[in-house]
């Protein structure tokens, strides 16, 4: 680490300015890959950090995991340094090592002004991570609304799946008003992973029952089967133990009465993972195979 560096760091102007007077290198990397401009902005430094790049700072050096100064300037907010290195040459469009630009970052940390800012320069809105993961996806897991709204009036693109087939929908399941801004934006709401399943199943899998009554509300297919097991959200949700999650199913409509692809009914898995309080929610012989929907008892 040089002194300059050092300086930089803890924000001591003077001693930067003299520094760079005397003619240090103003870009050296320590063995991180840190520079003075980096280690000024990871410790919020922007006064310093705009000094340095006066004196011709590179932009888009790297530390060891790729983050870069335009990142950091825009995961902290700073609309000003954000444009200056733009100014400077930046590349907005650059990548770190997860795969993530300066509009994922700032789609991930919760900075909507800093996205429209990053989108109005130009950003690239579909690059994905390491995972395909886009900017309206890190959104969406994250329940950043109005940046989900934003990305979506720019033209993202609301159903792209990661490499596991995961959309901006399905992340959402644990928050639920970017759920709802994503279904009211039309996303398909029963695209499948690479599992097969629907957002829906997810929400059953972690047993989110809001998550589902609003999915279910914008028309989710409440019998749909996975591709792998042909088990339906009722059946998931009875292996997982989610009691209330599987008495709203049963009180929406959804089919007790439907085998998965090695013959089960949710009441017979519930049979088999031992879950005593799912049991009781089927009244009696009903839930077999073949039985009538109509004619099932939930047990208050």
């Amino acid at each position: 680490i040089t002194p300059l560096m050092l300086a930089a760091a803890k924000g001591l102007t003077t001693i930067v300015r003299d520094l760079l007077d005397r003619g240090v290198d103003v870009n050296t990397q320590e063995s991180n890959g840190q520079t003075a401009l980096l280690m000024a902005l990871a410790a919020n430094q922007a006064e310093i950090a705009e000094i340095l790049l006066a004196n011709k700072a590179a932009t888009d050096v790297t530390d060891r995991r790729g983050i870069t100064a335009l990142m950091l300037a825009a995961q902290a907010g700073n609309a000003a340094l954000v444009e200056s290195l733009l100014a400077a040459g930046a590349n907005i469009d650059q990548q770190d090592k997860r795969g993530f630009t300066a509009l994922t970052g700032a789609a991930f940390v919760g900075q909507p002004d800093m996205v429209r800012l990053l989108l109005s320069r130009g950003a690239n809105l579909s690059v994905g991570d390491t995972r395909q993961r886009t900017a309206l996806m890190w959104a969406a897991s994250n329940g950043q609304t109005e940046i989900i709204e934003t990305l979506l009036a720019a033209g993202a693109d609301i159903d792209a799946a990661d490499t596991a087939g995961t959309t901006a929908l399905m992340l959402a399941i644990a928050k639920p008003d970017a759920l709802a801004a994503l279904l009211a934006a039309g996303a398909a709401i029963d695209q499948k992973d690479t599992r097969g399943f629907t957002a829906l199943m997810s929400a059953a899998w972690t047993g989110r029952v809001e998550a589902a009554k609003l999915l279910l509300q914008h028309g989710a297919k409440i019998d749909i089967r996975d591709e792998k097991t042909g088990r339906t959200a009722l059946m998931w949700a009875t292996v997982k133990g989610h009691t209330a999650f599987v008495k709203m199913l049963l009180k929406a409509g959804a089919s007790a009465a439907l085998q998965d692809n090695a013959g089960h009914t949710a009441a017979g898995l519930a049979e088999q993972y031992r879950q005593k309080a799912i049991i009781e929610l089927f009244a009696g012989r009903d839930s077999r195979p073949g039985a009538d929907d109509a004619q099932i008892q939930v047990l208050p």
